[in-house]
Formats: C-alpha cells, sequence, structure tokens
C-alpha cells in the first residue's frame, strides 16, 4: 500500500469517528458548536 492510498484512508477513518462525535454532540451542544464542527468535517471528506 502506497503512502497516498494510507494517507486517504486514514482520512476517511478520521472522518468517520467525528462524524460520529457530531451526531453524539447534536443532543448535547449548542447549535454554534454543532455548526462549527460540521464544516470542519465538510472540508476534510472533501479531500478523498
Amino acid at each position: 500500500r502506497s503512502i497516498v492510498e494510507q494517507a486517504q484512508r486514514n482520512v476517511r477513518v478520521i472522518a468517520r469517528k467525528a462524524e460520529q462525535r457530531l451526531q453524539e454532540a447534536t443532543s448535547r451542544k449548542e447549535q454554534n458548536d454543532v455548526s462549527f464542527q460540521t464544516n470542519t468535517i465538510s472540508s476534510s471528506t472533501n479531500n478523498r
């Protein structure tokens, strides 16, 4: 497996974990925090 392939896989794993954390946070946090996290995840997943 090349370095690029490994990096792409790592990004997908991190993005998936971040999405899970966001879903958990949605039920607890205020809307401003959720909006910020959503924007961060979107920019990460666009790099796939």
